[in-house]
This record gives structure tokens, sequence and C-alpha cells, in this order.
């Protein structure tokens, strides 16, 4: 089994990527169709770091391989005779394997993860990320390179990005018993939970209140260039607030 590396605060991005390589359409698609792909990129003069589809089909390609796990499966049975040789019985290889050479066993995606996010405000950082925003934006990247797909890399195609989409209807009745239905179509289906419901409240208070402070950051220097008159500053605000309201 191969996994991912958490390249720091990038625990969003392989929940989605494993998500979506575990899709028989994805294996079909893209890892079975890397070299393809790759070929594909080299002919149409497009540089294979910020090309997607290369990007994605090698990832897909390298988690369904079987290469690394015979690597790791050699480096175990290295690692138990050289035990051996020193007189120290190992019941379990694979657990020191793992602690010594992680890398064998997981894949550090940092190309995919440097593809996808550049250009974006907050995919290009290294910080913690919103895993379901960060997923529409992955589907939109796919979305777009799927149509690509199928005159760059000819026999090949892929609708994964179609997969995910379904519509809701919502019945509204009046008082006078006249219905309309409406229709929407998405890609995530919402769970709304109410606050008064939630079993960690004191960790969403602490959340608000750091939230509010590096609100209050980002407000303190914009005030600081205002004129020294805080109560037209503050009646300026409020005027501002019911106009929006």
């Amino acid at each position: 089994m191969v996994g991912l590396q958490n390249l720091g605060n990038s625990c969003y991005m392989n929940s989605c990527v494993q998500l979506l390589c575990g899709l028989p359409e994805v294996r079909e698609a893209f890892a079975s169709k890397y070299n393809h792909i790759v070929e594909s990129a080299h002919a149409a003069v497009v540089d294979p770091a910020e090309d997607f589809l290369t990007q994605f089909a090698k990832l897909a390609h390298a988690l369904q391989s079987d290469q690394t796990e015979g690597d790791r499966q050699k480096t175990e049975t290295a690692f138990k005779e050289l035990a051996g040789a020193m007189g120290v019985e190992v019941k379990e290889p694979a657990a020191g394997v793992l602690g010594i050479f992680p890398e064998l066993c997981a894949i550090a995606p940092r190309m995919f993860r440097h593809c996808v996010g550049k250009g974006h405000s907050e995919f290009s950082t290294g910080r913690q990320q919103d895993a379901q925003e960060y997923w529409l934006h992955l589907m939109d990247k796919l979305e777009k390179a799927e149509r690509q797909l199928a005159t760059r890399a000819e026999g090949t195609q892929s609708n994964v990005s179609k997969s995910f989409w379904f519509r809701t209807e919502k019945r509204l009745e009046t008082a006078d018993h006249h219905v309309r239905y409406s229709y929407i179509a998405q890609q995530l289906l919402s769970l709304h939970v109410p606050l008064e419901a939630a079993v960690n409240k004191e960790a969403v208070a602490k959340y608000e209140e750091e939230k509010a402070t590096q609100a209050l950051k980002k407000v303190k220097p914009l005030l600081s260039r205002l004129p020294d008159h805080p109560i037209h500053i503050l009646v300026g605000l409020h005027r501002l607030e019911v106009q929006r309201l």
C-alpha cells in the first residue's frame, strides 16, 4: 500500500487526492495512461512541471504502482537480514522500515501541490486550508484538463469531474397551497449543524476569539492613517453598516 506524505499542513490536499485516485475511472484514464499523457506533454511542448495532466497522471500512477511496494518489501528483507546478523530479532520489520525509510511507503506530492496551487492566493502557500474549498478548486482544474485530454492524448478520455455533479430539488409551498420547484446543480452536499448542537463549544469560542483578534490586527494599521476624530469614524462605520443591512 502506498500513501502520501504530509508536507506540512497538507492533509487537506492528501485527503482529496486519495479519494480521487481510489476511483476506477481515475486509474483507467490517468494511472494506466501515464506514459501516454507524459509523451503528449512533450509533443504539445508543455512544461511537465506546470502541466496538471502530467502531474495528476504521475501521482495517480505512483499511488497505484507496484514498484514502490516492491522496493519496500526488498528493504524489509534486507533490514531483517541485517538485524539478524547483528543478533537482533525483528518480529515486525515493516515497523522499522517505516520509521527509517518512510519515503519507500509514501509519496511526497510536492510538484503536484505546486502545480495545483500556482497563482492561487491560499493554495500556493504552506498554510492549512479548508478541504472543501480545495476540492472545488481541484475539480475546476480537473474539468479543464479533461477537455484537453481527448485532443492531446488520442484515445484517452475522462469524465471524472462530471461524475460528482448532482441536482437538488427544493419545494416551496405557499399559504394558499401554491407549489414551486427549483433545482440547483452542485458538487457538494452540505450538512448544516446548528451551533447549539456543537460538542466543542469551547474550541469554537476560542476560534472565534482568535479570528476577531486577527481581524483587529489587520484593521489597526488602517485606523492609524485616519484623522484623529474617533467619534466621526465610529459614526461613519455605523452608517456603512446600516447601509449594508
